[in-house]
């Protein structure tokens, strides 16, 4: 499930993407798949009692503008589901932000476990101060920070010139990959800590949490309407026409839009061909049997 498209927009071309690999045992629970923007997208598992919101993002790096920068985290707090006893919510990705340490009054959103770099500062404007006020406005925390790790376990990222395997210094290595996690979520993690991979290393969270593993039988009106496409030439006939005329009247600019014009058309088929071949209210008998009723 990805997130992302190469179309021309207002600020340029894009060529981020973000998503989600899921497990086939998982796959039962989950509940839905949204695309935000390229640079954010959700997913949501059915877990006992309730669901599970995560978030996988790619922040802009600290070379663009401020605005820029300030509407990806705008558009994350919009995002964010309030937890409650039903729900939690936990975000995963690359977010471009160095916390370098944590300050007095900073112990609510960081933990005692923070990649250091002592003689650094961040400016007022830096991605960092935006990651801070985003997890204060959520309620959340930076799960990485909460877990007692060796230093090579808390690094995220080698910067250019240094090699995965050199000594760990502020100047060669940072932490800029992140899990936020609401108080909720915060409960059911084990662990965070990284394995080496490429420039980013992988961040791998361990949490000891249970999903629904049951499928849903599909809902009466989608089983008869796939029963009239695998039996009528008629019906299969009707529902590609109107398909196709949706389509032909829909418009979309990019791979986000043109992934919805397909859902809606085919929504629309679907409901035009239960309004053309209304099914019976006993599907199951035969045109036989019913004569012999009627009789």
């Amino acid at each position: 499930m990805l997130s992302g498209s190469t179309t021309q927009t207002k600020i340029g071309r894009n060529f981020s993407g973000v998503g989600f690999i899921i497990a086939p045992e998982v796959q039962p629970a989950v509940i839905g798949f949204r695309a935000v923007s390229y640079r954010i997208a959700e997913l949501r598992l059915r877990v006992p009692r309730g669901t599970l919101q995560i978030l996988s993002v790619y922040a802009p790096h600290s070379g663009r503008s401020y605005d820029i920068r300030k509407h990806f985290f705008d558009e994350l707090l919009s995002c964010w589901k309030s937890p409650n006893l039903h729900s939690c919510t936990m975000v995963l990705g690359d977010f471009n932000a160095k916390l370098y340490h944590r300050l007095p009054g900073e112990e609510e959103v960081l933990g005692d476990y923070v990649f250091d770099s002592p003689f650094s500062r961040a400016l007022p404007t830096s991605s960092r101060e935006l990651l801070l006020e985003a997890c204060m406005s959520m309620n959340a925390v930076v799960g990485n920070t909460f877990f007692q790790n060796s230093v090579d376990a808390l690094v995220t990222y080698y910067s250019l010139g240094a090699k995965p395997m050199d000594d760990i210094t502020p100047q060669g290595f940072s932490q800029i990959d992140f899990c936020l996690l609401d108080q909720q979520a915060l409960k059911f993690v084990q662990d965070i800590r990284i394995s080496l991979a490429s420039r980013h290393f992988m961040v791998i969270v361990s949490m000891h949490i249970q999903y629904e593993k049951t499928v849903q039988q599909a809902p009466k009106v989608l089983k008869e309407s796939l029963h009239m496409l695998s039996t009528s030439d008629e019906a299969r006939k009707l529902y590609c026409d109107q398909f196709c005329d949706a389509m032909q009247s829909a418009i979309y600019q990019n791979l986000d839009e043109h992934g919805s014009a397909i859902s809606t058309s085919m929504c629309f088929a679907t409901i035009g061909l239960l309004f053309q071949f209304p099914p019976r209210r006993r599907p199951w008998i035969l045109d036989f049997s019913l004569q012999f009723i009627s009789r």
